[in-house]
């Protein structure tokens, strides 16, 4: 597997850890860097006014079932195309093909992109930044001075627990504060403050691919546990005041394999609205960051990558080009 960059995206391989780094914010959706468990994803894009994750979840398709789409002339008219391309007679083959085997889709639909998570810092200068990705841990981790101050976020997926799980600490004492909300919200739907975070309610509606009335149902739940600090919520958004450290959680489900098994990643998982029984911090179980197992949930991760970079051939510091082998 060949994993190319862009040169000025400055990729760098820091060959004892297996870790890309970078000393800027990603601008788009391509520089961004990913974390995902198989099912919920998110790019992050490590800014320091304004972080991004855009999400993404395996089941969040517009359109539905249906069995009037296949073309009830393709199995009929098979035998006959197979026996034009045998006969070399390809322009036939292919005229006949394009009239019988495309189905007539109505609303067959796609998967859609979801909002992206939102966290807005004040103005301050920023100095000695670095986004990485380690490729064995799978973490995500942005890290800068803010006025002399160090600040780091720590951001990965967790499979077991079919969440996104985003640490924020600083050096200085209370010096945590954001909002939160869901942007670039192209879904219909509604998104509303909760007492611990924000929520977004909707369906996965489009029209390009299907007929703009079926869809998914889809649910978005983002979860805030402040250490010390402030916290209120307004309108669309969640905000955070002098925190001396802040711990997010994003669960995505949908009613995919039906209503139950929609809601089963969302609420159980994460908030069952406000009680969160198995990832709620007041719970032993669900921190997420005890000091014997710090960011990187040794328990959860896998103890060993399923790849890991090597330089290409002839490169040395800063490359562009990397090779993935098994092992």
């Amino acid at each position: 597997m060949l994993i190319t960059s862009r040169a000025e995206a400055r990729s760098i391989v820091d060959r004892s850890a297996g870790t890309l780094w970078y000393d800027r914010p990603a601008d788009r959706w391509f520089e961004a860097l990913p974390i995902g468990n198989g099912r919920l994803g998110g790019m992050v894009y490590g800014g320091t006014r304004t972080e991004r994750i855009r999400l993404s979840e395996s089941t969040a398709w517009s359109g539905a079932a249906s069995t009037t789409d296949i073309s009830p002339t393709a199995l009929r008219e098979l035998p006959t195309i197979r026996g034009l391309l045998f006969a070399g007679r390809y322009a036939e083959a292919q005229e006949l093909a394009g009239e019988h085997l495309p189905g007539r889709m109505t609303s067959f639909g796609t998967n859609l992109p979801l909002p992206e998570v939102r966290l807005d810092f004040t103005e301050h200068r920023v100095d000695r930044y670095r986004r990485t990705l380690d490729l064995d841990s799978t973490v995500v981790t942005v890290e800068y001075d803010r006025d002399g101050a160090g600040v780091s976020r720590e951001a990965f997926a967790s499979n077991p627990h079919g969440v996104i799980a985003v640490r924020i600490t600083t050096d200085d004492t209370n010096g945590v504060s954001f909002s939160l909300t869901l942007d670039n919200v192209v879904l219909p739907g509604s998104t509303t403050a909760t007492e611990t975070g924000v929520a977004f309610s909707g369906h996965a509606f489009e029209s390009l691919h299907s007929n703009g009335r079926e869809g998914v149902a889809v649910e978005i739940r983002a979860h805030v546990a402040a250490e010390n600090g402030t916290v209120r919520s307004t309108g669309d958004s969640f905000e955070v005041a002098n925190a001396d450290s802040a711990r997010l959680l994003i669960a995505v489900g949908t009613d995919w394999a039906g209503a139950t098994a929609g809601r089963a990643h969302v609420g159980p998982r994460l908030l069952q609205m406000d009680g969160c029984p198995r990832l709620c911090p007041r719970h032993r179980p669900a921190r997420l960051w005890q000091p014997a197992c710090d960011v990187r949930l040794r328990h959860l991760l896998p103890l060993r990558p399923p790849c890991r970079p090597v330089p290409a051939a002839g490169s040395a510091g800063r490359v562009d080009t990397l090779r993935m082998r098994a092992g």
